[in-house]
C-alpha cells in the first residue's frame, strides 16, 4: 500500500471517530453515513474476519470493517498501518483469503434478520485448526484496488507456529553468555517457524562461556547427525514441536568439521588454540601452505579418534623459507603441546628451496612435556627439491644424511623421545630428494 493511501486511511479513521462522537444523536446534524457518502467511502468496504484470532491487540474484536475510497489499495498487511493488527496465540498470520458467506441461523435453524429485514450473513468457518474458510482457495491479491460499490469479505489464514527445540547434551551444566545455567536434558535454545522447514545449521544455537558446541543430532545418544534443516512435524497439536539434540563439550575449542577447517587449523597451529576434530576428513584436492615455522608452540589437538587423510603441504620458492632457517609443519612442540587420538593418513610435505637452510623436517623437535597419545602417522612422505645445503638430508660422499628428516634434533628418527604417557606410531615413511627415493622404510615406532 502506498504511503499516501495509508495516510488517507488514518485521516479517515480519525475523522470517523470524531464524527461519531460529535454528531451521534444530534438531530439535523451530519451523520456518519452522510459523511462517508460525501467522501466517496460509503460503498467501498472490506470486512475482515479473524478466523480464531483478534484484532488490534484485544481479546474480543474478531471482525473489522474498513471503508475505502475508489482506487485505494486494499490493506493486506495490517501491521503496516498504525493501530491495526491481527494476532492468534500459537499461530502465525499467513494472509487474507476471500470468504464465503451464508445465512446466520437462529436456534431453530431459521435465518436471522437485521432491523431492516435483511438476512444477516456470516462467514463459513471450518474447524479452527484448519487454515482457511470452507471452499476458499483464492488469496486476496497484493495491490488489489477497490472498485466502486464494492464490499469484499475476507478471512484470515493461519499457520501453526512450530517450535524447533535444541535440547542440551553435555557432561555438566552449561553457562550461557547471558549468565543463564542450562542443565543437560533442558532446552538450551529454540526457534519458531511457520511451515516447510527450519534451519538447524552448524552454528551454536546458544553461545557458552565454558562449553563449546559441536553438532546437532537427531537422537539423544548423539549418534545420528541432524539434517541441516528439519521439517514441520505432523500431528494435530495446535503448537507442534520439533526436537534436535545439541552436543556441547567442556572447554573452549575450535571445532574442525571439514577440510576448510583443517586448512585453518594448520594456519593457526602455532597459537595456543585448542582444536577438536569432529569428523573423519578427506582433504583430497586441497593444497595447504601454512607459514613454515621452527618456533615453539603449545598446539593442542584432540583427534576424537578421527582420521585426517590425503593431506598435501606445499612450500614452493618464495613462501617463507629463508637462508639459515629450520622448518616444519608444526614447528617445535612446546612443553604443553598435545596431540591425542588422531590418525593422519597419506601425508606429503613438499619443500622447494634455492637457499641454504639448517634443516627441513616433517616435525621439528619437542620440548620436555610435549605429549603424543594415540597419535598415528601412516604413509608419510617428504619431498625436497633443493640444490643448496640442507644438512639433515645432505648428500655427503654419495650418501644422503637422511636419518632425521621426520623429527628434528635427533640423529635418527627412531631415537625421538618424549616425556609423558601415550604413544606415537609411524606406519611407513618415505623421503624423496629431487625425485630420488632416499628412504623407504617399514613401520618405525618412537615411544
Amino acid at each position: 500500500m502506498s504511503k499516501r493511501t495509508k495516510f488517507k486511511l488514518l485521516i479517515l479513521a480519525a475523522v470517523l471517530c470524531f464524527s461519531v462522537s460529535l454528531f451521534a444523536g444530534c438531530v439535523g446534524e451530519l451523520h456518519v453515513n452522510d459523511f462517508l457518502n460525501q467522501n466517496n467511502a460509503l460503498n467501498q468496504q472490506v470486512t475482515y474476519y479473524s478466523n480464531g484470532g483478534y484484532f488490534d491487540g484485544t481479546n474480543n474484536i474478531v471482525e473489522k470493517n474498513v471503508y475505502y475510497h475508489v482506487n485505494d489499495i486494499v490493506i493486506t498487511n495490517f501491521d503496516a498501518i498504525q493501530g491495526k493488527s491481527i494476532r492468534r496465540e500459537d499461530f502465525v498470520f499467513a494472509g487474507w483469503y476471500y470468504a464465503e458467506l451464508t445465512d446466520k441461523l437462529d436456534e431453530e435453524g431459521n435465518p436471522e434478520l437485521d432491523a431492516d429485514g435483511n438476512h444477516i450473513l456470516v462467514p463459513v468457518f471450518e474447524d479452527e485448526e484448519k487454515k482457511i474458510v470452507k471452499s476458499t482457495t483464492r488469496r486476496l491479491e497484493d495491490n488489489l484496488k477497490i472498485q466502486q460499490n464494492t464490499h469484499l469479505y475476507v478471512c484470515a489464514h493461519w499457520e501453526k507456529d512450530v517450535e524447533l527445540q535444541f535440547v542440551l547434551v553435555s557432561d555438566g551444566p552449561v553457562t550461557l553468555k547471558s549468565g543463564e545455567r542450562v542443565n543437560p536434558g533442558e532446552v538450551i535454545a529454540s526457534k519458531r517457524f511457520v511451515s516447510g522447514s527450519a534451519s538447524v545449521g552448524t552454528a551454536a544455537p546458544a553461545e557458552s562461556t565454558d562449553f563449546t558446541f559441536l553438532q546437532c543430532y537427531s537422537n539423544p545418544e548423539c549418534t545420528i547427525p541432524a539434517p541441516y534443516s528439519v521439517s514441520k512435524p505432523s500431528g494435530e497439536d495446535a503448537q507442534a514441536r520439533a526436537t534436535v539434540y545439541a552436543k556441547y563439550i567442556e572447554g573452549v575449542w575450535t571445532v574442525v568439521r571439514n577440510k576448510s577447517d583443517v586448512g585453518r587449523m594448520f594456519f593457526n597451529i602455532y597459537t595456543d588454540t585448542k582444536f577438536y576434530i569432529l569428523n573423519d576428513i578427506d582433504c583430497s584436492n586441497e593444497r595447504f601452505n601454512p607459514q613454515p615455522r621452527t618456533s615453539s608452540s603449545n598446539c593442542y589437538i584432540e583427534g576424537n579418534g578421527k582420521t585426517l587423510s590425503n593431506l598435501k603441504f606445499e612450500y614452493p620458492v618464495g613462501t617463507g623459507i629463508d637462508a639459515g632457517g629450520t622448518y616444519s609443519i608444526f614447528g617445535t612442540f612446546g612443553e604443553n603441546a598435545e596431540i591425542k587420538n588422531l590418525v593422519m593418513d597419506n601425508v606429503t610435505v613438499s619443500y622447494t628451496t634455492r637457499v641454504n637452510v639448517n634443516g627441513l623436517y616433517f616435525f621439528c623437535a619437542g620440548d620436555n612435556g610435549a605429549k603424543f597419545e594415540n597419535f598415528t602417522l601412516r604413509n608419510v612422505s617428504m619431498e625436497v627439491d633443493s640444490a643448496n645445503t640442507v644438512p639433515n638430508i645432505q648428500l655427503i660422499d654419495g650418501v644422503y644424511q637422511s636419518g632425521s628428516w621426520l623429527f628434528g634434533n635427533v640423529s635418527t628418527d627412531a631415537e625421538y623421545t618424549k616425556t609423558g604417557t601415550g604413544k606415537l606410531v609411524i606406519e611407513g615413511k618415505k623421503l624423496i630428494v629431487q625425485g630420488v627415493v632416499v628412504v623407504d622404510e617399514p613401520a618405525t615406532g618412537a615411544q
